[in-house]
């Protein structure tokens, strides 16, 4: 069967679309974070906080979905475990070698994870197509102010997020204007003697391409 491109994605979001089809069925574009929570949590007003949270992040869907991503929150306690951290990480290595498939109609997902009785781990993990590092950055930040918001009355700034769709005809607008030209011939005069990689590596004999999961690699500058 061919593939068919989605024609209402982002440069970038079309880029990691046709990568994700040559790894299917593989975690290669996972990305994700754990955050750790000191103190005594609500775990209630935690997870309203995260559910309205993704509701009015629309970013967190692709364009051709409408509504809300549905926001589930798995809850699990290790403090019974003999080392409850260590079981903890493992648990997330785990959940990170899972894939995400990009027909899923939510493409993250969270888990809080007690480790003591004042010790909880926030797990997230996403699908790169919708988010980087600064978007998780936001999204934990957002959602704490939100739980504050909610336990302690503080205030809490209303959010106007821009949709996939606003994101994506503001791109259109500038691959079509004078700036896109510009900065093009610019960065194409900037690497006309491109020195080529830092690093050889046969790419098709790596980690990534066995399993998917990212490796480190270390090497020396010459």
């Amino acid at each position: 069967m061919p593939l068919v491109l989605p024609s209402d994605l982002s440069i970038n979001q079309a880029a990691i679309w046709l990568d994700q089809q040559l790894f299917a069925g593989k975690p290669i574009y996972n990305t994700g974070q754990v955050l750790a929570i000191r103190g005594e949590l609500r775990v209630d007003l935690f997870e309203r906080a995260l559910r309205e949270t993704i509701a009015e992040s629309p970013g967190l869907r692709l364009p051709q979905r409408s509504g809300p991503a549905p926001c589930n929150l798995s809850i699990l306690d290790f403090r019974k475990e003999n080392d409850p951290r260590a079981t903890a990480e493992q648990w997330m290595r785990t959940e990170m070698r899972r894939p995400i498939s990009l027909d899923d109609s939510a493409l993250f997902r969270f888990a809080l994870i007690r480790v003591g009785d004042d010790h909880t781990l926030w797990f997230q993990k996403n699908h790169h197509i919708i988010i980087d590092a600064t978007g998780r950055r936001l999204l934990s930040e957002r959602t704490a102010r939100r739980y504050r918001a909610l336990r302690f009355g503080e205030p809490l700034a209303v959010l106007d997020a821009a949709t996939p769709e606003e994101l994506l005809d503001a791109e259109r607008r500038y691959m079509s204007s004078a700036s896109h030209d510009a900065d093009r011939s610019y960065w194409l005069e900037q690497f006309a003697q491109w020195p080529g990689p830092l690093l050889e590596v046969d790419w098709r004999n790596t980690e990534r391409a066995r399993s998917g999961i990212h490796e480190r690699i270390g090497f020396a500058l010459k």
